[in-house]
């Protein structure tokens, strides 16, 4: 994920002085970006569309 030069400038200026919420504005961010692009790009990958087309393994429980 490429953060923006904005959220970037903001988390160092937010780490000069931390609080609990220091993050919150680049997690948004990072959340965004991984949910309107990378994953999408990812569920449309070879990679996975390949995973997908492989058997499921089950397992049945086993008496004791």
């Amino acid at each position: 994920i490429n953060i923006d030069f904005q959220t970037k400038t903001l988390i160092a200026q937010n780490i000069q002085e931390v609080t609990s919420g220091c993050f919150t504005t680049a997690q948004k961010r990072v959340y965004s970006l991984m949910e309107n692009n990378s994953y999408p790009r990812f569920l449309e990958s070879e990679f996975y569309q390949d995973l997908c087309k492989k058997p499921q393994i089950t397992t049945e429980p086993h008496a004791t």
